[in-house]
């Protein structure tokens, strides 16, 4: 594996942990805001383009853990497995990648579990990568971050695991999230990218949810939460041309579904309770009746046909069907100032090498001029 001659420090509260190649250590995101020294590792100059990425995983961690949760013998063995994951990281050129589904009964096998991808693909590509692992109120599932450090400062990093939802009624019980946002905020020359990697409860499982919508209302729900530590936390993040806020991961639902709409700030979840105008149909899309105005988005996703290379035809497949639930939301106020000066961003659907995952790869490249380093 490659060796490199310098170390990055990053100050997590009061503790300092040292990421030195090839020993990569997995920062820590539970509830702690990690913030970084300027280092030797990072070039004065940072790149024209930046590709950010999202791939669910599939379940991968430690092979004891991923033998203990995945009990079918189909699919590639999990070293062949990560060799296809790299590939596609490299296909597309990925120097950010969110990802989903880390796997491990403890927070500590979850985490030598990311760090073993992160040092597969540092040697694979010669780059140095570092792994950034979220939080988990219950379960086994975790998201996370692999960065590339070169070019990039690692300023904050904020795992929400365990925040509570906003309830569906007046009254209602209120339930924790298993898996929340993890937060990332890098900086990219003079800009500054908040990345916000996401998991909405998937469609398993539905003939237990009491609405029988396949959990749609739950996703919702936690759309709605997100929508709402957007614009609590990061309002002014929002409202800047030289800051880009990124929503990414697997949605878990359609494009048409209403937890997407909620989750772009089309409508809202108050839209759909007590006497609201809005309901859910069996298809999980809103209906609304009465002339509801719908609102102006915040969001803009980065795979409409606008931005996207080729004609994928989605990112996973329901039986003969495939579907959009992987996703790359980026916020309007960094959008159209970029459109303004040339620098549209540009996307793509990586899907080979088809045993990688069960989902698909999406990338997205961001451009920015050449004085702005």
């Amino acid at each position: 594996m490659r060796r490199f001659p310098f170390e990055v420090l990053l100050k997590i509260s009061t503790a300092v942990v040292v990421f030195s190649a090839p020993f990569v250590r997995t920062i820590r995101a539970e509830n702690l805001a990690i913030s970084s020294t300027r280092s030797p590792i990072f070039s004065t100059r940072a790149p024209e383009r930046l590709t950010i990425c999202s791939q669910n995983l599939a379940n991968y961690g430690l092979p004891e853990e991923v033998a203990q949760r995945v009990t079918s013998k189909k699919g590639f063995p999990l070293e062949e497995r990560e060799k296809l994951l790299v590939k596609r990281f490299r296909r597309a050129e990925c120097q950010i990648i969110a990802v989903q589904e880390v796997v491990g009964q403890t927070a500590e096998s979850a985490r030598a579990g990311l760090n073993r991808l992160a040092e597969i693909l540092s040697a694979m590509s010669g780059k140095q990568f570092v792994p950034i692992l979220g939080g988990a109120n219950k379960g086994d599932v975790r998201i996370g971050f692999l960065v590339a450090t070169e070019n990039l400062i690692v300023e904050r990093v904020v795992s929400y695991a365990g925040a509570l939802l906003p309830p569906l009624e007046k009254g209602e019980q209120f339930q924790r999230l298993s898996r929340g946002p993890l937060v990332l905020q890098v900086s990219w020359g003079k800009q500054r990218l908040t990345l916000i990697a996401i998991h909405l409860k998937s469609k398993y499982g539905g003939g237990r949810d009491p609405y029988r919508l396949q959990f749609e209302m739950l996703r919702m729900q936690m759309a709605e939460h997100l929508r709402m530590l957007v614009e609590t936390h990061f309002a002014e993040n929002l409202l800047r041309d030289d800051e880009w806020v990124i929503i990414l991961g697997d949605r878990n639902s359609r494009q048409e579904s209403a937890s997407n709409r909620i989750l772009k700030g089309e409508q809202s979840l108050v839209d759909f309770r007590g006497n609201g105008s809005c309901i859910v149909s069996k298809a999980g899309e809103s209906v609304c009746v009465g002339g509801v105005a719908e609102r102006e988005p915040r969001f803009d996703s980065l795979l409409s046909k606008r931005f996207l290379e080729g004609k994928p035809s989605g990112t996973y497949q329901f039986g003969v069907r495939f579907e959009w639930i992987d996703d790359i939301l980026v916020n309007r106020w960094s959008l159209i100032p970029a459109l303004m000066r040339g620098e549209t961003p540009r996307s793509r659907v990586v899907a080979e090498p088809k045993g990688a995952s069960d989902h698909a790869l999406v990338a997205a490249t961001l451009f920015r001029s050449r004085d702005d380093g």
